[in-house]
């Protein structure tokens, strides 16, 4: 995450405007839900100004709005996010990864789009993912914390550095710290003299992935009527961008 996003990930939260009219059967009544997001992407983009915006955002709010609930909306990196379940912080996560065989699939709902995931090599590099040995000797890079740091490790691959910053992870990848990174496509986070370097390097299609929204546990277990509510609001809003 460049500067900018960072330092303004560490202030920002925004307050959705939704009526206060909670239906006990849907969800929590008490204080605003707590709901984080990374900040960039196309589901939910932290703008200049501060302001978040994007498809994410927009079928949040339609869908708590349906159920009569506030939510307060931060941003923060993937690895802080994950501090935040913790500690029982974060009460919903967006954007994250469908995947079978997940521990807490259950907990993941909704679906807001696909993102294509990739291998990222260096342009002169002879190593391919498709051969037999290089799950069991490439060193693999990619974005802490995140959906596919836990994929690697559940799969096999031999996990090596991880940052939550891109262009500290494009770094390592050209140095030769890690052999290949596994990662969306975070071009749009990098500053503007390693964009040109991204664009050089070698990209092989991996897996397409469902994006939706992730309930804490704790939450869940505290308010066992609002994941399936949530769920069904999602499906009324139809707004998701597949």
């Amino acid at each position: 995450m460049n500067r900018v996003l960072y330092i303004l990930s560490i202030c920002v939260a925004v307050i959705a405007a939704t009526p206060v009219c909670s239906r006990a059967t849907e969800g929590p009544s008490a204080a605003p839900l707590n709901v984080y997001t990374h900040g960039f992407g196309p589901f939910a983009f932290l703008r200049k100004d501060g302001a978040i915006e994007g498809p994410g955002v927009d079928v949040l709010s339609c869908a708590l709005g349906a159920m009569g609930l506030k939510y307060q909306l931060n941003v923060v990196p993937l690895a802080r996010a994950r501090r935040l379940f913790g500690n029982e912080t974060l009460d919903l996560w967006f954007p994250t990864y469908h995947w079978s065989g997940r521990d807490n699939e259950q907990y993941i709902i909704g679906e807001l789009g696909r993102r294509e995931l990739s291998w990222y090599i260096r342009p002169d590099a002879k190593i391919n993912p498709d051969n037999p040995d290089f799950k069991a000797n490439a060193l693999i890079g990619t974005f802490a914390k995140s959906g596919p740091e836990t994929m690697l490790r559940e799969r096999g691959y031999q996990l090596g550095k991880t940052s939550d910053n891109g262009n500290q992870l494009l770094l390592w990848l050209l140095e030769g710290k890690v052999d290949a990174l596994l990662t969306l496509n975070f071009r749009n986070l990098l500053s503007p003299r390693l964009k040109q370097r991204f664009d050089e390097l070698q990209k092989t299609y991996y897996e397409t992935f469902r994006m939706g929204f992730e309930v804490a546990q704790h939450f869940d277990e505290k308010h066992p009527t609002f994941r399936p509510a949530f769920k069904k609001h999602l499906k009324a809003c139809d707004l998701t961008t597949k």
